[in-house]
């Protein structure tokens, strides 16, 4: 548990529990490319083959990979795909499981239509929470309700106006 006024802390993500904001109609969809398509693999390997012995590229990828916000990548990616006509798409390992691939592709020259929609399952669905569990057990978190979230902070909130007298 948290002390009051203490940040969330990632590297405790064991210990946090995680609050979803409303899914509302959100879904989770699995694709499947039509076609085969080439995609630049910007994990370890990947990144040497590209950079060779420049180290300063080797270094700038994999930041550019691993960033909070995408403004950056996306616009070494869009040099990248110029430089590599072929590739239509980039794979690097996912930061939020380490584990896992996530794969970007780009318009052109892959568009909307070269995917073929397999499953679609909606978020707020058993299933789909189930999902995010997991997803979540992966980094270490779990899910928590809105009311242990509000339990959670309240200490840290200020009080009610009409607890408080005027």
């Amino acid at each position: 548990m948290r002390s009051p006024g203490e940040p969330y802390d990632l590297a405790k993500a064991g210990t946090e529990g995680i609050c979803l904001p409303p899914l509302g109609d959100s879904l989770i969809a699995l694709l499947r490319l039509k076609t085969d398509v080439s995609i630049l693999d910007l994990g370890r390997l990947g990144v040497r083959w590209i950079a060779g012995a420049d180290v300063k590229l080797r270094d700038r990828i994999t930041m550019l990979t691993t960033v909070p916000k995408y403004t950056a990548t996306h616009k070494e990616a869009v040099r990248l795909l110029t430089v590599l006509p072929r590739s239509a798409g980039f794979l690097w390992p996912s930061k939020q499981t380490g584990e896992d691939g996530a794969y970007v592709f780009f318009e052109p020259p892959v568009c909307a239509a070269d995917f073929e929609t397999i499953k679609t399952l909606a978020l707020e669905s058993s299933a789909g929470l189930a999902l995010i569990d997991r997803a979540l057990a992966k980094a270490g978190m779990h899910r928590i309700d809105a009311d242990a979230l509000a339990e959670d902070l309240d200490p840290e909130l200020p009080p009610d106006l009409e607890d408080q007298e005027l």
